[in-house]
């Protein structure tokens, strides 16, 4: 183990220097100024997803609005996958942020609207309504998981989650009699 010690810049903490990584910017002997905890956790997945979202707002010209905690806090509180129920450890690819209503049907980054799921389900899911999802992907997700889905819509945009349920089944009707149409009219 290591004598020497220094201070992490981020977490404040006095560590062994070898918990510090050699900064190869410099010939050796020199050892970066941030901890290998402070390191990994900034590199987190929360942490990554956050700073996809933030770019990509800049992107479009729009502020985001929602902050790196409130994501954080979205990836503790969904270790399985929203729709299938897979846990995060059991799949090679890390979970990602999903739209409940799609960015590009007018969805937005407030946390009522977003959700972790895997990242099969999210591209299965694309710019789908979670009815619309739900209903044409019955063998995938479990009644529990739309149950449990409508009821954290419900606490984090603050209705009631009947409200919920109700307006998602009006958006699956609404696309089947959309769909319809178009059938009838071809």
């Amino acid at each position: 183990m290591c004598k020497e010690t220094r201070q992490c810049r981020i977490c404040q903490e006095v560590k062994p220097l070898d918990q510090f990584e050699i900064d190869r910017r410099y010939k050796a002997g020199h050892y970066t100024t941030r901890c290998r905890s402070c390191k990994y956790e900034s590199g987190s997945v929360a942490n990554r997803a956050w700073h996809h979202l933030k770019e990509r707002a800049a992107k479009e010209g729009r502020k985001l609005e929602i902050s790196q905690e409130e994501i954080e806090k979205l990836f503790l509180t969904f270790e399985t996958c929203i729709y299938c129920g897979v846990h995060q450890n059991d799949v090679d690819e890390v979970f990602q942020v999903d739209h409940l209503i799609a960015r590009s049907l007018g969805g937005t980054d407030v946390l009522a609207n977003l959700i972790c799921s895997c990242a099969r389900c999210n591209r299965m899911k694309g710019a789908k309504t979670v009815a619309q999802f739900f209903f044409e992907n019955r063998e995938l997700i479990s009644d529990a998981n739309f149950t449990l889905l409508a009821h954290y819509v419900a606490i984090t945009s603050g209705q009631p989650v009947e409200s919920v349920i109700f307006d998602m089944a009006n958006q699956y009707a609404l696309y089947l009699f959309r769909k319809e149409r178009e059938v009838a009219t071809k």
